[in-house]
């Protein structure tokens, strides 16, 4: 769980670092329904401990007794000044290893569930999530709506692209939840009283033993070199004033008249948009001082544009054709070429589309094991791709596919991961610490603090990688003419991907493709909850928006719903969810003897 400032109170310092001394504050909104699915367990488990989680300053105390107040056993805070300044990573990094050493059962047969908010207001990166789950190498859930508890696994329904996806995910593991399931309770008058007595636990970095160079401005691949604001212009509300028809007729008139030019003519109504740069203009001295520094590669040898296809069922994502504009003008710019990953089940021959639209080479990872997109197998083929090229940049769509991968991604390469990109540049950096110039750094510029402020982001971790919502770029016109290369590659995919994979008839117009594969694991800035005795009452209340159908029957020959392991059921019509009969694929496993929420 995170406190971040109110909209209208988001500052920032002289340093581009959020300044939250004066700003009023409040629990991240996502995190409230990330709350809410540990209570919701809660109540079916009676048992099971709850643990909410927090990094930052001793402010965020407030929140914490908040999460009490709704029912939470025990509050944790992460605080230490050595920490100001971290970055996604970092905090990731920060958080996961709070877990371990402080709050995770020390016996993975004590199972434990990690909720978190979809993303904060303050960053709005979705990242730390996923970046927590590769630092604890546990499955993970993303943009989750609909939780169900069974045990030794949970059933979730995910938000995807024209569709949902229903998930089958082991325990443990951590799923971040989008702001459409379900709100938070009130608190009760018991737990209000208990919140104002009870102590908050926190722990430095001293206490969790992580060096401070590993987290902070030192221990972050991305930094924000630069902030200006958002101004938005909108015309003037025109109020038609008469009390007859007639009267209103005559103020009505001049706008149909064609030579008369209402002022919304003039700019978009609503998307008009001016910036106004925070930072104080360089003196003509600090300049003649920066231009005698030297230039530094800072690049190590990497080289190269990398950019991820995405696959949606019979066809390439158009989010993935529009990534390939920019990769295409900057590989253009750094004088390198665009390489591609194509990875799915008999996709080689979309490797020509790819091509056609910017890439150089389409490296294509061809395994029937890898036809629907999952976290894990994903991320162990394209960081192997990633140490072998050694490129310098890797974009990404921000589906909701790529914003899990994506920083998943980062953290298993060590590499840093700006979300959510409106330009990606290339330009140069000054180091006043170093006393040098780098270039050619990825200037990945976004809206950020809730879209007040243009953020400008740097990395000097290879590959500098960022993620571009879907419509931010056109897609580049289709060359026919365009020769690349288009390799079937070898890699080991194999590790941690092996399943079967089966589809079942759909009721409805919307495909429904059924598979089972493993997947991977996401934490975030969220809450840690475990159990601590045994104690599962399937009758107990709960206000799960999932229903409690049993299964009716299994196919033979069922894979195993080991701890690698999840079902996919994917719809993809969004108006038309999953087929019922989607829900079940066999009978669900006997509960775990040692349940947690």
């Amino acid at each position: 769980m995170k406190q971040v400032p109110l909209p209208s109170e988001m500052r920032m310092g002289a340093d581009g670092l959020m300044d939250r001394t004066r700003a009023k504050s409040m629990i991240n909104v996502d995190c409230t329904f990330g709350l809410e699915q540990g209570l919701e367990i809660k109540a079916r488990v009676p048992d099971a401990e709850l643990i909410v989680v927090s990094m930052g300053p001793g402010s965020f105390e407030q929140s914490l007794r908040k999460a009490i107040s709704l029912g939470y056993d025990r509050a944790v805070l992460l605080s230490d000044k050595r920490l100001g300044g971290s970055d996604t990573f970092a905090t990731g990094l920060a958080l996961s290893t709070l877990l371990k050493t402080k709050l995770l059962p020390p016996d993975s047969k004590d199972p434990f569930i990690i909720f978190a908010g979809r993303q904060t207001s303050d960053g709005d990166t979705a990242h730390v999530p996923s970046q927590v789950g590769e630092n604890l190498d546990i499955p993970q859930a993303t943009f989750v709506e609909e939780v169900d508890y069974h045990g030794d696994y949970v059933e979730v329904v995910r938000m995807i692209e024209g569709g949902h996806q229903r998930l089958r995910v082991p325990v443990p593991c951590i799923i971040s939840v989008a702001p459409t399931a379900i709100h938070a309770r009130r608190p009760s008058l018991s737990d209000a009283i208990r919140a104002r007595e009870a102590q908050i636990e926190t722990y430095t970095l001293d206490d969790i033993g992580l060096a401070p160079a590993e987290v902070g401005l030192g221990g972050s691949p991305t930094l924000v070199s630069k902030v200006v604001n958002i101004k938005r212009s909108r015309p003037p509300v025109t109020m038609l004033q008469g009390k007859t028809p007639e009267a209103l007729f005559v103020e009505l008139a001049p706008v149909f008249d064609e030579n008369y030019v209402p002022p919304s003519a003039a700019h978009d109504a609503a998307d008009q948009e001016d910036t106004e740069d925070e930072d104080e203009p360089e003196t003509e001295e600090q300049k003649a001082k920066y231009a005698a520094y030297p230039r530094v590669d800072f690049r190590k040898g990497a080289k190269g544009i990398l950019t991820w296809i995405e696959m949606n069922d019979d066809h390439v994502a158009h989010s993935s054709f529009e990534i390939l504009n920019p990769a295409r003008r900057l590989a253009d710019e750094l004088q390198t070429t665009v390489t591609s990953v194509l990875i799915g089940d008999n996709v080689t021959s979309f490797a020509k589309q790819v091509i056609a639209h910017g890439a150089d080479e389409v490296i294509v990872v061809n395994d029937p094991r890898l036809k629907e997109y999952s976290t894990l197998p994903f991320t162990a083929v394209i960081s192997q791709i990633i140490k072998a090229r050694n490129p310098e940049i890797a974009l990404f769509g921000a589906t909701t596919s790529g914003r899990e991968l994506a920083p998943r991604l980062g953290s298993r390469v060590k590499a840093g991961v700006t979300a959510d990109c409106t330009i990606l540049k290339i330009g140069d950096f000054v180091n006043k610490k170093q006393k040098a110039i780098l270039y050619p750094c990825l200037e990945a510029i976004r809206p950020t603090y809730g879209e007040s402020k243009l953020a400008t982001i740097i990395g000097f971790w290879c590959p500098q990688m960022a993620t571009a919502r879907p419509g931010t770029f056109e897609a580049l016109p289709v060359d026919h003419s365009r020769q690349g290369k288009s390799p079937n590659s070898k890699l080991n995919s194999a590790q941690k991907t092996s399943s079967s994979t089966s589809s079942i008839p759909s009721a409805t117009k919307a495909e429904v493709r059924v598979c089972s594969a493993p997947t991977s694991s996401s934490a975030g800035a969220g809450l840690a909850a475990k159990s601590t005795t045994s104690n599962s009452s399937k009758n107990s209340p709960s206000r799960s928006k999932s229903g409690d159908s049993k299964p009716t029957g299994a196919p033979a020959g069922r894979p195993s719903t080991g701890a690698s392991r999840h079902i996919v059921a994917r719809s993809v019509n969004r108006a038309k969810p999953c087929d019922p009969r989607c829900t079940w694929l066999w009978p669900s496993p006997a509960p775990s003897s040692t349940p947690a929420a």
